[in-house]
């Protein structure tokens, strides 16, 4: 075959069994057997083209829905507010050293775990500092009570419904609708996405930023989704790096190594290496980095076995004197 020519002759006919999988495939048509002879590829293929009319033989991909704007957002939006207003803390981590410390930054009071001790500092404050700028935006009068709880977990609805539908709509994109209708369908109706959609968790920015760079990739948007991977993994939880792999070496092919390493540089010193600076110099004061990446769990091993410490309050408050004897 001369290059550049079709893998079919002037018939339309295909002439090979890679040409006949690809033809039988476009048709919807089931391929025979894995030993199957040229022969039966070429039965099945005339079998499915006579009884195709004309201009089913090379469908063309459905990628938009009017399903997958409004109505999609709208349907996952309730789900995940359900979620917000019923949906119980899954794992005392999300409980001690996210809402916490987020207590301790509205409002001055808090318990503190020995991650945030200048000790240790295996936690980030800025992680902390994002999510209570959501509510600093709220007047002060919805700043008591659980109103705080309800109002963040309401923005992290939002946030979790606008990916799972951007997500979607890329899939559809690439891949088609039917595929994307099944994703959506899995991921409203899944018990895990309502629990994990509205926690306050790094696992859960993740899950956001997983969402959203797939998208970007799907889309043709390599240079955003590379971000939302250095969000992920710089500020939210570095263990998530393996789901960007694929993405970052694709993007390698696509690109070339010089975008992706601009990328990878605005990246680290956007969401790796400011955070850090501000950790050290600002929330733990003591004019260093933490020495550990945020967000982190490389656990000291003690040289003995000790009691875990119980969490301390993030304020301190004078010990009481002793009485004379």
């Amino acid at each position: 075959m001369e290059r550049g020519a079709s893998p079919h002759d002037k018939a339309g006919k295909p002439r090979t069994i890679n040409d006949y999988k690809v033809a039988l495939l476009k048709l919807r048509v089931g391929l025979p057997p894995k030993n199957a002879k040229l022969e039966e590829y070429e039965k099945r293929w005339i079998e499915a083209t006579a009884a195709a009319p004309p201009g089913v033989r090379e469908p063309a991909l459905q990628t938009t829905a009017w399903w997958l704007g409004a109505p999609a957002f709208v349907a996952l939006l309730a789900v995940r507010s359900l979620a917000a207003a019923t949906s119980p803390i899954m794992d005392c981590d999300e409980t001690f050293n996210y809402w916490e410390p987020l207590s301790y930054l509205l409002r001055g009071t808090g318990m503190q775990t020995w991650e945030y001790s200048p000790e240790f500092a295996l936690r980030s404050w800025v992680y902390i500092e994002v999510h209570a700028l959501v509510l600093r935006l709220l007047p002060a009068t919805l700043l008591s009570g659980a109103s705080p709880f309800f109002a963040l977990r309401q923005a992290l609805a939002i946030l979790c419904a606008l990916s799972e539908v951007l997500f979607c709509r890329a899939v559809a994109h690439r891949y088609g609708v039917r595929p994307a209708a099944l994703v959506l369908v899995f991921s409203g109706a899944s018990s895990g996405m309502f629990h994990a959609g509205v926690a306050l968790l790094p696992s859960t920015t993740c899950m956001y930023c997983v969402l959203l760079g797939y998208a970007a990739w799907f889309s043709g948007r390599h240079r955003l989704g590379l971000m939302a991977g250095c969000v992920a993994v710089l500020l939210a939880w570095p263990f998530v790096a393996p789901m960007f792999v694929p993405m970052g070496l694709h993007v390698l092919g696509v690109l070339g190594a010089a975008p992706v390493a601009l990328c990878a540089a605005g990246g680290l010193l956007s969401f790796g290496v400011l955070p850090a600076l501000l950790d050290g110099y600002l929330y733990y004061g003591a004019g260093r980095c933490p020495p550990q990446p945020p967000n982190s769990h490389p656990y000291p091993q003690p040289q003995a076995p000790a009691p875990t410490p119980e969490p301390q309050p993030l304020s301190p408050t004078p010990a009481p004197s002793p009485s004379p004897p």
